[in-house]
């Protein structure tokens, strides 16, 4: 089970029928989630413009769902843990599921092994096989990928090159996006549903050096304003 390493099985109970039951992550108590809650729930975003080619493909739905795994900074003198998965999967429950956790500062390893088994509980197209087989490669990558981000993030060379926050995985007919969480974090200006001083969280699925990234809807006005002139032609790759 995928969840073995992760969460400790309960003891089954008899229901009013007399018949056993299983207790699931769903119902753990307050003393089997350890002294530190780890909550963990989905947290939608949607967007509208049309251009969903290249590495805008995360924000298509038809054909494909995307997942980003938030892994922000823990909060100080505090018992509650919350950890979001940013999904264009409105079959998603948003409702909030507690794990098991006895450490105040669960390492990016727990906290993304925690999410991913969060993940695969919720989804119905993965059969258990492909969950324990693909459970550690996922999750390796997700761990890389964060390193490649950091690195291109807080890098201050002038350069142009990108780096995809996300990689694909693909079963069957079925696409997945999974990667870290990266807000866009550009202005909302002249949004009727935004005020002008509020950022952007839609996922960006780009980073550049000196942490300069923009989602699908800002992108035209940041390759204009954002972008570094004079610099060589082979820095807009992408990796």
């Amino acid at each position: 089970m995928i969840s073995e390493h992760i969460i400790p099985k309960a003891s089954p109970h008899n229901d009013n029928n007399g018949r056993k039951k299983s207790f699931t992550k769903r119902y753990y108590s307050s003393s089997l989630v350890g002294k530190f809650p780890l909550k963990i729930s989905f947290s939608k975003f949607h967007v509208t413009r049309p251009n969903r080619a290249g590495y805008n493909k995360i924000y298509e739905i038809r054909r494909s769902r995307s997942y980003f795994f938030e892994l922000n900074d823990l909060p100080t003198n505090t018992n509650d843990i919350h950890l979001r998965i940013h999904t264009n999967d409105y079959h998603m429950k948003s409702t909030p599921i507690f794990y098991h956790n006895t450490s105040c500062t669960p390492n990016d390893k727990y906290r993304i092994s925690c999410m991913l088994t969060h993940f695969f509980s919720s989804q119905r197209v993965l059969p258990r096989k492909v969950q324990q087989k693909f459970f550690p490669f996922i999750r390796d990558r997700l761990l890389a990928r964060k390193d490649m981000i950091s690195s291109r993030a807080n890098s201050s060379r002038d350069r142009n090159t990108t780096t995809r926050t996300f990689f694909n995985f693909t079963y069957k007919r079925y696409r997945f996006y999974f990667g870290l969480y990266i807000p866009c974090c550009q202005d909302q200006k002249g949004s009727p549903f935004h005020t002008p001083s509020e950022k952007c969280q839609v996922p960006s699925p780009f980073v550049m050096s000196r942490c300069r990234r923009a989602c699908v809807t800002h992108q035209s006005s940041f390759f204009k304003n954002e972008i570094l002139n004079n610099v060589r032609q082979h820095g807009r790759k992408t990796k």
